[in-house]
């Protein structure tokens, strides 16, 4: 059993858990949102969480995981407006 259970995004910060005591084979998930922006092209986009716990007996035991996205630009989000002029010759 694991207890006071906590991730960390290094992009976002804590990531709110529906659990922090974790029974063993349990889990528990969490959902951060991260809009991509102009600096972060041409990527690749590095994310890593860290998750820590305490056991019953023992030091506190951390994991880490590493997600590694390549970013592409379909459709660039650049508009050019330019006058439209109408000529009846």
């Amino acid at each position: 059993t694991l207890t006071n259970v906590m991730a960390v995004d290094d992009k976002l910060g804590a990531v709110t858990l529906p659990a922090t005591t974790l029974a063993p084979g349990a889990t528990t998930g969490g959902v951060l949102t991260y809009t991509v922006a102009a600096g972060d092209l041409p990527g690749p986009l590095v994310n890593t969480v860290t998750v820590t716990g305490t056991p019953l007996v023992g030091s506190d035991v951390t994991a880490s995981d590493t997600a590694t996205v390549t970013l592409t630009t379909l459709n660039p989000s650049w508009h050019i407006y330019l006058p439209l002029v109408l000529a009846n010759y």
